[in-house]
């Protein structure tokens, strides 16, 4: 091969070269700042540019508990809540955090009337299978007359501890100031419901 080796060229004359480079040494800085905790970013970027540096920020604290959601049964004979395994009635992914009653629960936890959908659902299906006779499934013997859908917020372990698979501990086992209430049946309702049931 003879002659002067060929030299490609970037595209562009040299000042955009430069004006493009110092431009996204600039923006990597500004998502570096605040990422940091500096304010430099907020004080000087427009509001439009400021948001797109602010990709760190999108989960800025590690999480520190783990949620899960449960449900408890009005029992008609027993006149108190206790916890009804919903498994039977969702049966897709049973023991996972992927099931369809977690994941109904965590969407749709503030939809009055999605939740008023789940609470004829399980009712519905519990009350159904007492009719048979089907002693097993849902942990309540007789009737219901609502639910009560509610979070749990388990503590995570430290950093460096062991972290154990996904269980499902029973609601008797877990604390009180772990468990937040979502949707409740209305008294009238459950009195509704159970109406004639003896106690």
């Amino acid at each position: 091969m003879s002659g002067a080796p060929h030299v490609i060229r970037p595209p562009g004359p040299k000042w955009l070269r430069r004006a493009v480079g110092i431009a996204g040494t600039l923006y990597l800085g500004a998502i570096f700042l605040g990422s940091a905790g500096s304010s430099v970013p907020q004080e000087y970027l427009p509001r439009p540019l400021l948001y797109f540096t602010q990709v760190a920020c999108l989960f800025p604290r590690a999480a520190t508990h783990s949620i899960e959601y449960r449900a408890a049964a009005y029992s008609c004979r027993e006149g108190r809540f206790q916890e009804l395994d919903y498994r039977e009635y969702f049966p897709l992914h049973p023991d996972d955090k992927e099931n369809r009653f977690h994941r109904l629960a965590h969407f749709y936890r503030r939809n009055r009337e999605v939740m008023q959908a789940l609470d004829e659902h399980l009712v519905e299906e519990h009350n159904a299978r007492v009719g048979r006779g089907d002693k097993d499934g849902d942990g309540i013997d007789g009737r219901i007359g609502g639910i009560l859908v509610m979070s749990l917020r388990i503590p995570l372990p430290a950093p460096g501890a062991e972290v154990s698979r996904f269980t499902r501990t029973p609601l008797t086992e877990t604390p009180r100031e772990w468990r937040k209430s979502w949707y409740r049946t209305p008294r009238s309702r459950r009195a509704e419901r159970c109406a004639g049931e003896e106690e």
